[in-house]
């Protein structure tokens, strides 16, 4: 029995080696077969002098085309950005006179870069609760502003 162990080491051994022998002259023949094949190759241009003009042509057109895309997407995103409303919340006491409440009234402001939009007032006490709307077109509205809701439609203004 060690005599069969004895062999097969040894035939499994010289077999590695044979293969790893074949398989380096493989690799060797496909390096050489290479080098020969990269000679046959003649040393010219990829690009034709008559195809580089065709191609700076090719890519100054998309160039331009680019450009254009991309000063249409700026004025796109920049009249998208005035169309956002800018928003202002003033928090107010409409009873102070009378020592009665805190701060629990509000105005709130919502207005585009052009000065179109809206203000909401709601006042607040412990025996009502009001609320009223007002449309502002160009920083003005036809009602009469509180001193809190000029001031909320102030701040929305002066934001940049």
């Amino acid at each position: 029995m060690k005599y069969i162990d004895q062999v097969s080491e040894y035939i499994t051994l010289e077999f590695t080696i044979l293969a790893l022998s074949i398989g380096f002259a493989l690799t060797f023949m496909m390096a050489l077969s290479a080098m020969k094949t990269r000679r046959q190759i003649p040393n010219k241009p990829l690009i034709q002098h008559g195809d580089s003009s065709e191609l700076i042509n090719n890519l100054q057109q998309q160039l331009t085309q680019v450009q254009t895309e991309l000063a249409d997407n700026k004025n796109q995103i920049e009249s998208l950005e005035k169309k956002l409303p800018r928003t202002s919340l003033v928090r107010f006491n409409p009873f102070r006179d009378s020592g009665v409440g805190g701060n629990q009234s509000f105005s709130l402001a919502q207005v585009d870069t052009y000065g179109n939009g809206s203000l909401v007032t709601h006042l607040f006490s412990r025996e009502m609760s009001r609320v009223s709307a007002k449309r502002i077109i160009n920083w003005e509205s036809e009602q009469e502003l509180s001193p809190e809701e000029k001031q909320a439609l102030n701040e929305t203004k002066n934001r940049t």
